[in-house]
């Protein structure tokens, strides 16, 4: 699933953005609320936002939860071996940031990118009902 063309398509304003905006809403507050769920969340995220929507997500699409422990959690990005980048190559890559910062960067936009394809994933299942 390209998530970038979809998120395209999920409308800012209106009925329809609405009920997005509450259904990923209504399911982190069950899942601040209902230890069961979260237990649910946390085991087979899937099949507990299908079973929260009333509708299958894509099947290209693979979501996984996690629960904060501590102070952050942090997203860490996709491993590459030592000799795909070297420490010059990754401040160039980071814009002449330092490899921390471009990493520390790099999770937040995973986190953006998280939400990004729940509400993606929500929009499918809510257009499939």
């Amino acid at each position: 699933m390209n998530i970038a063309a979809e998120l395209k398509k999920i409308p800012t304003d209106g009925e329809e953005a609405t009920q997005i905006t509450d259904t990923l809403s209504g399911l982190l507050m069950k899942s601040a609320t209902d230890s069961d769920y979260r237990q649910l969340l946390l085991k087979n995220g899937r099949l507990a936002i299908e079973q929260y929507i009333g509708g299958p997500l894509p099947e290209d699409l693979s979501v996984r939860f996690v629960e904060k422990r501590g102070d952050a959690t942090i997203v860490l990005p996709p491993f590459m071996a030592a000799e795909e980048l070297s420490e010059d190559e990754l401040v160039a890559v980071a814009g002449g940031a330092t490899p921390a910062g471009f990493f520390i960067a790099l999770s937040v936009i995973e986190l953006v990118g998280a939400a990004a394809t729940l509400a993606v994933a929500i929009k499918h299942a809510l257009d499939g009902r």
